[in-house]
């Protein structure tokens, strides 16, 4: 965040500079928001019968699965698609970025691939299968590269 960096620090005391930290936090925190249509389709409830976790699955369960693998690639992909060609400048702030949508999605999607991949949920894991960890976390670092301005 270049407001500490010359000319500009001569203009901005350290109230403005807390004002400022305060409006890129909100900002942050309302891109966060962008995201939760993609992190909604993460969301699992595992149930418990008997002491165990159920590996076998109903019809409607496999039915879910197939659905939020499907959205989850969705959102993901619009997402990514249309933030690619959003540029971050500033070094420090895209890494900030970054950091904070992987620190998110990747553990959320990891435990939810983790807990599906081996699963009898579909006959054709590929079609609803579409990353794995790594991929997700390295299109995540490709997004707002100064290089799409």
């Amino acid at each position: 965040m270049t407001i500490r960096s010359p000319p500009l620090n001569a203009i901005f005391d350290d109230g403005s500079e807390m004002k400022f930290g305060k409006l890129v936090k909100k900002q942050l925190d309302a891109y966060q928001e962008s995201w939760k249509p993609c992190v909604e389709n993460l969301m699992d409830v595992t149930y418990v019968r008997g002491g165990a976790i159920n590996k076998s699955m109903g019809n409607a369960e496999r039915q879910l699965i197939k659905e939020r693998f499907k959205n989850f690639n969705a959102e993901f992909e619009e997402i990514s698609r249309a933030q690619q060609t959003y540029a971050i400048p500033d070094t420090e702030l895209r890494n900030q970025v970054i950091r904070d949508v992987k620190n998110v999605l990747v553990p959320m999607y990891g435990r939810f691939l983790d807990k599906y991949q081996g699963t009898d949920f579909t006959k054709n894991p590929a079609k609803y299968i579409r990353y794995d960890k790594e991929r997700v976390d390295k299109m995540i670092s490709h997004l707002f590269e100064p290089t799409a301005y």
